[in-house]
Order: C-alpha cells, then structure tokens, then sequence
C-alpha cells in the first residue's frame, strides 16, 4: 500500500525545501519530498512499491528508480533524503511502506550502511524517524558506520515523537579515505572502526563524550615504540585526532581460555608475560595487565592492544600485574576444567622476588612456573 502524505511527510519537507545539488529521495513513495527538493535540486527518486513508482513517475524534473533500498543506485549524491519506515513490524497487517523491521529501526541501520557509498564528500542525510524505532538504536546505528549527526528538529505527534537528523561523515573519518567503515568497539575514552586502506586497518579516534586529552596522540607515541620491539598492531599512521594500525583479526583472551587447550592457554601465557617483560625493561607501565581479557588479542600471534594510558616509571609494574590475573579466581576456573593448576603461592612469591630485582633468574622463575602442569 502506497503511503500516503502524513504529518510526517510535512514534517520533514520543511527541513528539504532548498536543498541544493544531486539529491536522492530514498523511499519516496507518493514523492512528496522528491517533488520539494526538484525545486532546487536534481532528484533522483527510488521506491520498492511498484504503485509507488507509478505515482512518482507523474512529477517533472525527478528520475524515478524501483531498487531495494541502494541495489539499483549508482553514483553519489550531494544530499541523501529519507522519511524511513520506522515501525517494528506486524506480521497481521504486513505492510512494506512502514516496515521498519523486527525492532523498527533494522532497515534504518540498512539504509546508513547502504549510504556511505552514495554521499559524496561534504554531502549529508537528511532522514526522518520516530521514537517508535527506538531512538538510541538509531543513533548507534549513526556512529556505527561513520557517522556524527544533529537534530534538526523534533515533534510530538499521537503518543510518539518525530525526529529529523542532519547525518554526515564524521569528520576525521571522512579525511581518511578509507572504505566500508564500521565501528568495532568502544570505550569510554575512545572509538574504534575497521575498514579498508590497502589493508583492512583499525582506526582509533576520540570519543565525542571523553573529556580525556591527548590520549589519541599518546596511543600513536607508545605503539611506534612498542613496535620497535615487536608489541602491537602494526603503526601505519596518526595524527593528533586519529591513530590508524594494521587491523588483528584475534580472539581476546578472555574468551579465548573458554575453548582452548590447557597447552595453548600456557603458550599464551608465556608469551604475553615476555612481551610484559619487554615493557618493564622500557620501563613503562601499559596498565590494565592485572585484567586484560580485552587487550590481548589471539591470533597467527599474541598481540597487546591499547596502549593509550602507558606511561614512564621507575619500575615496571606489567610482569607482577599479569601474575595476578593469572593467579585470578576467573583463570583458575578455567584451567581446572583444563586439568592444569598453577602454583597460586609459588607464583605470588616468585613475583615479589621479581619485584625487589628484575633480573633475568627471577623472571624466568615466573616463567618455569607457569610451565608447570601440577592438575
């Protein structure tokens, strides 16, 4: 059933009225909005509703095009419009014109991974949905593929709330060039998207709520550092808003000993508590070793991440700090399904051994014992 004009359709077309350049109505139904950006602009209009398209196909100056969402669409556009469909769907009145998926807001999160390859540089998206579709849902889905947004505007209408977004690239992102951008992860000082440069790479860049400074710069310091002795992702490049390293596909060790073999778990041991030798020597600290279920990661090598909060000291800390995660109720349990018991005694007093003189005898004290199988 074609949708018809509503008080949203009205809506939004305030917030079109003017816009300039190569524009795109996505969903456009009757056209409403096409018909109001072909005022100023070249329109291309795109439907999946064949009844739909025959309506659209009546106004002049607009290229009407049947495509599921981006299939049939090609080239960029300056501006990219959308009164979304935005209400979870109803298996009873199946209806594609409102059908805006299980929760209502998945063909939204559709429709902005489909748009990165159609806004051109500078260009921004104009779209309209409700709280209906769950707006944080929806703003995640901003930030998830590269995006920063405003509110242009919003309405109260019949027990629900109109919101109209002005999308575009994320600044520093877009300065990048690099393609299929997605956000990986993300913590209270910062952000993490992978995408393609050649390679597929991790960019890390600030996050829009952290009041940290200059962390980014301080992660790009310490990981060319750490790489001079083999630690880390890659460096590729950074400046004081970004840091760009050659994306780890790995597992992170806290989930990694839920499957792996009690052999494997001692390697990755070994291996991260050397590479925790090496910072000591440098004399920094990495923080965060006494639980690092998300900072080592499991791949063809073990790799440490995140280096963001590394500082200079007088003694390094990280080879004392990952016995204690390795004498944690959490690893015990895991190793015990693995029949392998560390020495939780002998461990502890191997580190403070190592504490008052890190010399080679001591750690590979810590070392010997963490090669032993005593299940």
């Amino acid at each position: 059933m074609v949708y018809e004009p509503r008080e949203d359709s009205y809506f939004l077309q305030k917030f079109v009225s003017g816009v300039r350049g190569r524009v795109l109505d996505m969903g456009t139904g009757t056209g409403v909005q096409a018909e109001e950006a072909a005022k100023t602009a070249d329109v291309v209009a795109v439907d999946i509703d064949p009844e739909a398209l025959k309506i659209a196909k009546r106004l002049t100056n607009v290229k009407v095009i049947k495509s599921d969402l981006f299939s049939n669409v090609e080239g960029e556009f300056d501006a990219i419009i959308s009164n979304a469909p935005y209400l979870p769907t109803d298996k009873k009145h199946p209806d594609v014109a409102l059908d805006g998926g299980k929760h209502g807001y998945e063909w939204i999160w559709r429709f902005l991974e489909g748009s990165r390859k159609h806004l051109a540089a500078g260009g921004r998206i104009v779209l309209l949905c409700s709280s209906l579709s769950k707006k944080e849902k929806v703003e995640e889905g901003i930030q998830k593929y590269g995006y920063v947004f405003r509110v242009l505007g919003k309405k109260n209408l019949f027990g629900e709330i109109l919101y109209v977004y002005e999308i575009t690239q994320h600044p520093v992102l877009a300065e990048l060039n690099v393609a299929d951008l997605e956000l990986l992860a993300q913590g209270k000082r910062s952000l993490v998207y992978t995408g393609l440069f050649g390679k597929k790479v991790a960019i890390k860049i600030k996050h829009p709520r952290s009041k940290a400074v200059a962390r980014i710069s301080v992660e790009a310091e310490w990981l060319r550092k750490m790489n001079e002795h083999g630690i880390g992702p890659r460096y590729i490049a950074s400046s004081a808003k970004f840091v760009m390293y050659e994306f780890v596909d790995g597992e992170k060790i806290g989930s990694y000993l839920e499957h792996c073999s009690g052999k494997d778990a001692l390697r990755v041991f070994r291996n991260v508590m050397k590479q925790c030798r090496i910072m000591d020597a440098m004399k920094v600290d990495k923080e965060e070793m006494h639980h690092p279920v998300k900072h080592v990661l499991i791949s063809k090598r073990v790799v440490l991440i995140d280096f963001e909060r590394c500082h200079k000291v007088k003694l390094g800390k990280n080879v004392t700090q990952f016995v204690q995660f390795l004498v944690s109720g959490n690893v015990e349990r895991h190793l015990k399904k693995k029949k392998i018991k560390l020495d939780r005694e002998k461990l502890l007093e191997a580190a403070k051994w190592y504490k008052k003189d890190q010399s080679d005898k001591n750690m590979n004290q810590i070392l010997k014992l963490v090669k032993s199988n005593q299940g």
